[in-house]
């Protein structure tokens, strides 16, 4: 019963790690994603006031 044990909880961790690093990679890649959307926005709204000054 003790090696069940062993081998369930061994298993356990291992879900749990990567189930630990796919949110971790999920969370980068929406903070980059994120942060690409705003470098977007910023160009677009500096582009739009060149766009204002020029007319």
């Amino acid at each position: 019963m003790g090696i069940v044990y062993i081998i369930i909880s061994e298993q356990a961790t291992m879900i749990f790690c990567a189930f630990c690093l796919l949110f971790f990679g999920m969370a980068v890649t929406l903070t980059l994603f994120l942060r690409v959307l705003a470098n977007v926005f910023q160009e677009a709204i500096r582009l739009e006031e060149e766009a204002k000054l020029t007319i």
